[in-house]
């Protein structure tokens, strides 16, 4: 049984499992970074934010290039769990970049810089994975709007949107 303690791959293994874990925290990785130069070493997000806690909801409306609009739905952001959801969740971290992006272009506009926020990477991003929704790609134009989730009032709602 020391044996195989003391084995060359079981040390490996225990060595990589202790530099992925030092990788977690903030000195060790700013210090250490330079050394991972084929990316190997993970840097989990156990911390990232809630997804869906945010006070923002994200609606969409599709129309043709008429000019006439549908109604305004909910855009669903947050992908479907699966029984490994506990274990191994990436599209967790895509949808709380999207979150985070909602909730910063909605900040801009509560403080009254609407015209701005085009120019922004997080409307760019919201934009982006807009596009490839089922709704926006079937259709010619759509527009998007960030709603309070408590009282539903709009706090930002977009230009129009094509291919």
């Amino acid at each position: 049984m020391t044996g195989l303690l003391v084995h060359p791959a079981v040390l490996a293994a225990l060595a990589y499992l202790a530099v992925t874990l030092l990788f977690q925290f903030r000195p060790f990785t700013t210090r250490a970074q330079g050394l991972d130069l084929l990316g190997i070493v993970p840097r989990w997000k156990f911390f990232i934010p809630q997804t869906g806690r945010f006070e923002v909801a994200i609606e969409l409306r599709c129309g043709s290039h008429e000019g006439d609009l549908g109604a305004w739905t909910p855009v669903r952001i947050y992908p479907p769990r699966h029984a490994l959801t506990w274990l191994w969740f990436p599209e967790q971290h895509r949808a709380a970049m999207l979150w985070l992006s909602a909730h910063r272009v909605a900040v801009r506009a509560s403080r009254g810089n609407h015209a701005g926020a085009p120019e922004t990477l997080a409307y760019q991003t919201l934009v982006r994975h807009l596009q490839l929704t089922e709704p926006a790609r079937s259709s010619g134009l759509f527009q998007f709007a960030l709603v309070h989730q408590d009282d539903g009032v709009a706090v930002f709602t977009s230009r129009l949107h094509g291919k």
